[in-house]
């Protein structure tokens, strides 16, 4: 993605590198200096410590720096990633499958996400102007032959797979898809989809 950024959108104005918000950003940090604005947008909900990617965030920011930040909470297809875990043939890939679920996906009532997402700001020592949990009830249309092939894309076992397996994991999910999804709209009641909306400061010193 990087690379494909690099010479599709080079800019003199413009660097494009990677960071592994889950990590040490120390190095990261040394190299470019501080940041008087950080934005992130879909993608902290692949981070496996929401409390450590914002505190790395907030070593990345000047004081008085701000963050935006947009993520995911919760949404079907990481229910889907916990479904497929359960069935025997993908079990021994249960470990893979489950790091991608954020733990904010299996709180299904609002205030308790905001509570998690406040808990994970107050750790970080970012003060926030906007803490939002945004949840719709609405759902992916199950017949809808454009979105069904997220499901395998995004899905963080579909890039591991040889040639061999690669089919059966694409039959399974058209098999059990529209079977998982009923389940999970009975559960979820009102918070089908949810996702955290963030404009945060760091103090001054």
């Amino acid at each position: 993605m990087i690379e494909y950024a690099q010479e599709n959108c080079a800019h003199e104005k413009i660097v494009y590198d990677y960071l592994d918000i889950d990590n040490d950003v120390s190095a990261f940090s040394k190299k470019y200096g501080a940041f008087q604005r950080v934005y992130s947008f879909k993608t902290l909900h692949w981070s496996k410590d929401l409390h450590r990617s914002l505190d790395n965030i907030a070593k990345l920011m000047t004081p008085g720096g701000e963050c935006l930040l947009y993520f995911l909470a919760r949404k079907f297809l990481f229910e889907s990633f916990k479904e497929l875990s359960r069935l025997e043939r993908w079990t021994k890939y249960s470990d893979v499958l489950l790091r991608a679920v954020p733990k904010s996906h299996d709180i299904v009532d609002r205030r308790g996400q905001q509570e998690y997402l406040y808990s994970a700001l107050s750790s970080a020592g970012l003060i926030p102007y906007t803490a939002e949990v945004l949840v719709s009830e609405s759902s992916v249309q199950k017949e809808n032959p454009v979105t069904k092939p997220i499901y395998q894309i995004a899905n963080p076992l579909y890039s591991l797979l040889n040639d061999e397996e690669r089919p059966a994991f694409v039959d399974t999910l058209s098999r059990h898809l529209n079977e998982w999804q009923d389940s999970y709209l009975e559960r979820s009641g009102q918070n089908v989809f949810s996702a955290f909306l963030v404009h945060a400061v760091k103090p001054e010193e």
